[in-house]
């Protein structure tokens, strides 16, 4: 991956990204380092979105590197940050709603569109699974969630009866 990087080319970086998509699962929950390393050089959304999904698979293979995202989500580095967001994206019903929120909440007040963008996305994401926790948590966080995050979370979710 790191070789990829090198290279001017950004489609060699897509390339990287997309083998580790389809091969991160296999490796040690060492190669988190290396997916961190790529994340912080050379950063930009496209490249983050893809190697947040390959964190997210390796962190399902290896369950002890939740720890790594309970710290990676209040890295200075808001590419760092962005992927311990969003890393739980295609978890479905094992999303561990606990930490989703949290993240949320923990970063609710980034200035960032990026971050910003990010919360948003994973709780629309989580509502297709639990649609109801994903209005509720909305709710309760009011204004502390930006409009975006509030606007994207809740973009598939029919308003709540009360």
């Amino acid at each position: 991956m790191r070789a990829s990087w090198a290279l001017p080319e950004r489609e060699y970086q897509y390339f990287a990204c997309d083998y580790a998509g389809r091969h991160g699962r296999v490796c040690s929950a060492r190669f988190v380092r290396n997916l961190r390393w790529c994340v912080m050089h050379k950063s930009w959304w496209d490249t983050v979105d893809a190697l947040a999904h390959s964190v997210g698979a390796l962190v399902l293979a290896h369950p002890d590197l939740v720890s790594e995202m309970d710290k990676w989500v209040d890295d200075g580095n808001l590419w760092v940050a962005r992927v311990a967001i969003l890393h739980q994206l295609a978890y479905k019903q094992h999303t561990d709603t606990g930490r989703l929120f949290d993240y949320c909440r923990r970063r609710a007040d980034h200035p960032d569109f990026f971050i910003r963008k990010a919360i948003g996305w994973a709780l629309r994401e989580y509502s297709k699974t639990q649609p109801e926790a994903v209005a509720r948590y909305v709710a309760t966080m009011g204004d502390r969630l930006s409009p975006l995050s509030q606007r994207e979370a809740l973009k598939r979710i029919k308003p709540l009866r009360t």
